[in-house]
């Protein structure tokens, strides 16, 4: 399934690889989500114009910005993804470990929101925490789809500093009768 045409996203690049690169996520356990892919991604130009353009953006934070380290971390191992995401045995190999690693997180999904047909927001970044950074936003939001769940937050309380109305004729209804 290649629907749209790859494109690097600077923020998402960030967000997903830089960052979880920087805390320690070894990037060997998703090399789709280095390159911006789609775990499906079958086509070879579009794999060839992802590992070309996420070079380019590796490059450029060699240079620059706070993710120097993580970008040295991604460039050592381009060669290898470049053998991997290249070859369509090997990107079929590694889909197979990345949907095995998935199960975890599907796992625990199904624990966390058991029979609700919604989950808030806050057990996603729950979930983000706890996997250390393995699985992304996007990662569990997917998995939270295909076990049926929808993102929704709960309903907002009243603020609990003000009482309810008429909560001061309550002491006095209480002692008598």
């Amino acid at each position: 399934m290649d629907s749209a045409p790859w494109a690097f996203d600077g923020a998402r690049f960030e967000a997903e690889v830089l960052r979880p690169v920087s805390r320690g996520w070894n990037p060997a356990d998703n090399m789709f989500r280095c390159y911006l892919l789609p775990h499906d991604v079958d086509d070879p130009a579009v794999v060839e114009t992802a590992l070309e353009g996420v070079l380019t953006g590796i490059n450029k934070y060699l240079i620059r910005g706070h993710y120097m380290t993580a970008a040295k971390v991604l460039k050592k191992r381009h060669g290898e993804v470049r053998e991997v995401l290249g070859d369509a045995a090997g990107r079929r190999r590694h889909r197979d470990q990345v949907k095995a690693a998935r199960l975890t997180l599907r796992t625990a999904v199904e624990g966390e929101a058991r029979d609700y047909p919604w989950v808030p927001s806050v057990l996603v970044s729950s979930l983000e925490d706890r996997f250390a950074g393995a699985f992304t936003h996007r990662e569990i939001v997917e998995v939270l789809a295909e076990a049926g769940k929808t993102l929704r937050e709960p309903p907002a309380l009243p603020d609990p500093s003000e009482p309810p109305r008429g909560f001061g004729a309550i002491p006095g209804t209480l002692g008598s009768g």
